[in-house]
């Protein structure tokens, strides 16, 4: 029993110096001056693919939305009777630039379509709305909130922070393996540590930029 006992202790502990030693490996791609530099390039660029694509996605909903508002706008602009409502109807199901964007529209559409009631009004049958617009055209029913665009501001933190710790413990590291030096020595080392501290929390600086700059142009685009 003892025997077995000391037999798993041992290899709890080897897999922890392994995943510790890997962690120390990772950390030691940190220790490098340029690497905050590369890393603040990197989540800069990361910040312009993500505004580029949000952008992109932003556009082609809008785009979608100001459609349907000219095809609405040019059907109804006399009376909603029922004879422009079919128009619009015809209209829209025939439009050929089909989208994601437009189908979701489409459908919003073709449901509200289902709750007007007409209504006779100085000889003519006219369509109310027995529910509001807002029911079927919202962010949600649309499929038009952010999604996974939400959690991109707190990534760029992360990604900022984690790094930012991954070349702490380096420096820690290597600190830790000159311990038994002369205080002159030691000296030397915690000054060098100070100087790599203050330039890796620059990684994690540029992560909260890039988090604050995304968090804007999110508010924008919904």
């Amino acid at each position: 029993s003892g025997l077995l006992e000391n037999s798993s202790v041992e290899i709890v502990r080897g897999v922890g110096l392994w995943v510790k030693d890997i962690v120390l490996d990772a950390a030691w791609l940190l220790r490098d001056e340029s690497a905050p530099g590369v890393v603040t390039l990197a989540l800069i660029i990361s910040l312009l693919i993500c505004v580029i694509l949000f952008h992109l996605r932003v556009a082609r909903r809008r785009s979608a939305l100001r459609w349907l508002k000219s095809e609405v706008e040019e059907a109804l602009e006399v009376s909603p009777s029922e004879r422009s409502v079919v128009a619009l109807d015809n209209a829209v199901n025939d439009d050929p630039r089909y989208s994601s964007s437009r189908a979701a529209v489409v459908a919003a559409w073709k449901e509200y379509h289902e709750t007007l009631v007409p209504h006779e009004e100085g000889g003519q049958i006219v369509l109310r709305n027995a529910v509001r617009p807002s029911t079927f055209f919202n962010l949600e029913d649309l499929h038009f909130s952010p999604g996974f665009w939400r959690v991109v501001p707190g990534l760029f933190v992360t990604i900022g922070l984690f790094l930012t710790f991954l070349g702490l413990i380096s420096a820690l590291n290597s600190m830790a393996a000159h311990a038994g030096a002369g205080a002159s020595e030691l000296n030397i080392d915690i000054n060098g540590l100070l100087t790599i501290a203050s330039a890796k929390f620059i990684m994690s600086l540029t992560g909260l930029l890039c988090s604050i700059v995304f968090t804007i142009v999110l508010r924008w685009g919904t």
